[in-house]
């Protein structure tokens, strides 16, 4: 038997903008109770801003077959699904992870302990899966061999010859790979795309990484990074940045830029980006179009509360963009961070299960302070609101830390390090099924603040990292206004 779900009104399979996605599960789902499939349409895509979706919708999974008919904005979308239960993730795709869709495909996907891609719809796929699968091997490690010998001019010029390598290896291998799986020419150029765009991405990445002030060699390394940085360029050619890679790689230069700048002039700073700079700079640099359109609006979902300035930002952003679904991005943001919106529902536990709602903190103005364990700068930041705490001394000011890892031991281990929570603190963590408050605010990298006043209203996310003295000043001045 299949379950046949239409996600539109009206129309049919036959209409040129439509594809049909399948899933064929194994039989342990059917023993399971309260799960559904939830899948996701995107035109614009970018794993912070989850938000800006062509369509979304989620349906029970009572058959080992389920069809949905789905619209399809433009020649090349992008699909994403996740497995729930009792709505609670038990099987999702990773986060960056995305399958090409056409109009007029047949895709399939066989659903099990692991998600395995059937169907010749589905060939631009398996290609993508065996390049990602191929440049996950790691050739890397040898590199540190002329940082050993203090070369570092050889050391950045094979780190470029690595990645520039992985670009024309996996070029070379698609081309190869398409013999066997043949696919569409908007699927070729696409994919192709990914290619040219993922290895200086990569690159960029690792400069970042390895200027971080925990990393074993960032002395050696800081001095030379940004320089490095400003010759990973890549050429103009026909059909180039179609992809959402192609995005991925501005968005990850542009914020390298800022990063590795701060770092240089102090090494052991918490990053803290200004939004108004990055701004300003996508506006300088990036190309004109949607592709500048999308980067206005991709850096308020990354960044959040880890960025200052983002106000006076925002509403030029908004000045610069036409697009109807990005405008609506942004004015959602607007609505939510800023002119004393009511805190989203949340609900948090302690670790006596007690549960904490925004009601039960009336009265206070509350410092929501989240993390994971093993976020060296969530350690970091709540080593400076300790010492903040120490000198306000306020019982109306709560600094209340809120754990995001999914398994509760990890929490637990958490707070008996230390590092994150205090002992004589209000320590909570997300429960499991309420994990829809990090999706409102878009948390997907931490650490995160969020400041709630006296009435439950958010006072702001522009909140000042206690980077310094001016900073410590804007962040007693927001907790006293």
């Amino acid at each position: 038997m299949i379950l046949y779900v239409s996600s539109t009104i009206g129309g049919s399979i036959e209409n040129s903008r439509k594809a049909i996605v399948r899933f064929e599960f194994d039989a342990k789902f059917m023993t399971l109770e309260n799960t559904e499939l939830e899948l996701t349409i995107f035109s614009h895509y970018y794993p912070p801003a989850l938000g800006l979706y062509d369509s979304k919708e989620k349906v029970v999974i009572n058959d080992s077959l389920i069809e949905l008919s789905v619209d399809i904005a433009q020649d090349i979308s992008l699909v994403k699904f996740r497995i729930l239960e009792e709505g609670v993730p038990i099987l999702e795709t990773m986060l960056e992870k995305v399958y090409l869709i056409e109009p007029g495909d047949t895709l399939c996907w066989q659903v099990g302990n692991s998600i395995k891609i059937k169907g010749v719809d589905n060939n631009k796929n398996f290609i993508r899966k065996l390049v990602d699968d191929r440049n996950n091997v790691r050739q890397d490690g040898w590199f540190n061999y002329y940082i050993w010998k203090n070369r570092m001019p050889d050391y950045f010029a094979v780190l470029k010859d690595y990645f520039d390598s992985r670009r024309e290896s996996s070029l070379m291998y698609v081309d190869k790979l398409m013999k066997t799986y043949p696919i569409s020419e908007a699927a070729y150029d696409y994919i192709r795309d990914e290619c040219i765009f993922e290895s200086p991405k990569m690159m960029i990445s690792h400069l970042v990484q390895t200027t971080k002030s925990n990393t074993i060699y960032y002395k050696e390394i800081l001095p030379f990074a940004l320089e490095e940085l400003k010759k990973i360029k890549v050429s103009n050619e026909s059909k180039i940045g179609i992809s959402y890679m192609y995005d991925f790689y501005l968005m990850t230069l542009y914020s390298a830029e800022i990063t590795i700048k701060q770092r240089t002039q102090e090494p052991s700073r918490i990053n803290t980006h200004h939004l108004d700079i990055l701004i300003e700079k996508v506006l300088n640099d990036a190309p004109k179009g949607i592709t500048k359109e999308r980067l206005l609006t991709y850096f308020f979902s990354k960044y959040k509360t880890n960025a200052l300035d983002d106000r006076l930002a925002l509403e030029i952003a908004m000045e610069n963009i036409k697009d109807e679904k990005l405008r609506k991005q942004l004015s959602s943001i607007k609505s939510s961070r800023y002119f004393a919106a009511p805190i989203h529902p949340f609900r948090f536990e302690d670790i006596n299960g007690k549960i904490f709602k925004p009601e039960s903190f009336k009265g206070k103005t509350v410092i929501l302070d989240f993390w994971f364990k093993g976020c060296h700068s969530c350690a970091l930041l709540h080593e400076k609101l300790e010492n903040l705490q120490r000198e306000i001394s306020d019982p109306n000011i709560l600094f209340v830390t809120v754990n995001v890892d999914m398994k509760r031991n990890k929490w637990l281990e958490g707070m008996d390090s230390g590092k994150y929570t205090s002992s004589n603190g209000i320590n909570l963590r997300v429960l499991e099924n309420d994990r829809d408050f990090l999706e409102k605010y878009e948390f997907y990298a931490y650490p995160q603040l969020l400041v709630i006043d006296t009435q439950g209203k958010l006072i702001s996310t522009e909140i000042p990292k206690l980077e310094d003295e001016q900073s410590k000043k804007k962040f007693m001045e927001l907790m006293t206004n």
